[in-house]
C-alpha cells in the first residue's frame, strides 16, 4: 500500500518545516509556529519536501548543509527563512524570502515567519508535477522531452503546463522563462 502526501490544498493548516542542530532555536521556533497557528515539524530529509509550506533553515547548524537542501534554496516555489551568521552567503538563492541574524528575538522571528506566511498564501499552489513540468518547460524543453524525461505523455506534459500557467497568470514561454529564472526576484530578502 503507497501512502501519498496530502497536498498544500487540501490541510488546513500550513506547515513550517525546520532545520537546526540548537534545542533553543527548536523551541524558539516551535513557540513562533503555535503562535501562528502552524504544523510545526524537524526536517527529516528530503521527504518532508512536499509537506513544507514554509522552510527555516538554520545556517550555524548541521555544516555543511545536506545536498538536499542546498537544492532547495535553488527551488523558486519554496520558501525559506534563514537563520544564522551565514545567511550573507546564500541571499541571492531563489527560495530564500527572508534572513533573520543571530540574536534575533522570537517577537523578531515571529515577524518574520508571519511576513513569509502572507506570500505563501496568496501564491497559488502548484503540485510536484506543475512544478516540474513549468520548471523544465521554463529551461527550453519541448513537451515531448518534458513527457520523456518525467515517464508521462507530452498530452499530459501540455495539461501540467496548462495548469501551472492558469494558476500562476503566464501567458507565454517568455512569462514561463521569467517565472523559472526569477521566480523569488520580486521577494524580499532584506534582514529582519
Amino acid at each position: 500500500m503507497s501512502v501519498h502526501p496530502q497536498s498544500r490544498s487540501n490541510r488546513s493548516a500550513l506547515v513550517l518545516t525546520y532545520i537546526t542542530s540548537s534545542t533553543e532555536v527548536a523551541v524558539d521556533i516551535g513557540y513562533v509556529a503555535c503562535s501562528l497557528g502552524l504544523t510545526v515539524r524537524a526536517a527529516a530529509g528530503e521527504a518532508a519536501r512536499p509537506l513544507a509550506d514554509l522552510w527555516l533553515v538554520d545556517l550555524d547548524g548541521p555544516d555543511p548543509l545536506p545536498d538536499w537542501v542546498d537544492a532547495l534554496l535553488d527551488d523558486p516555489e519554496a520558501h525559506v527563512i534563514l537563520l544564522g551568521s551565514k545567511t550573507a552567503l546564500f541571499e541571492a538563492r531563489p527560495a530564500v524570502c527572508r534572513m533573520v541574524h543571530p540574536g534575533m528575538d522570537v517577537t523578531g522571528l515571529s515577524a518574520a515567519v508571519a511576513g513569509v506566511l502572507e506570500e505563501v498564501r496568496r501564491k497559488p499552489s502548484l503540485s510536484e508535477r506543475e512544478r516540474q513540468t513549468i520548471a523544465l518547460y521554463g529551461h527550453g524543453l519541448t513537451l515531448k522531452e518534458i513527457g520523456g524525461r518525467l515517464g508521462i505523455s507530452d498530452k499530459s506534459a501540455e495539461t501540467y503546463k496548462a495548469r501551472a500557467c492558469r494558476k500562476l497568470g503566464l501567458t507565454g514561454r517568455a512569462a514561463i522563462l521569467r517565472y523559472v529564472q526569477g521566480g523569488a526576484a520580486g521577494r524580499s530578502t532584506s534582514a529582519t
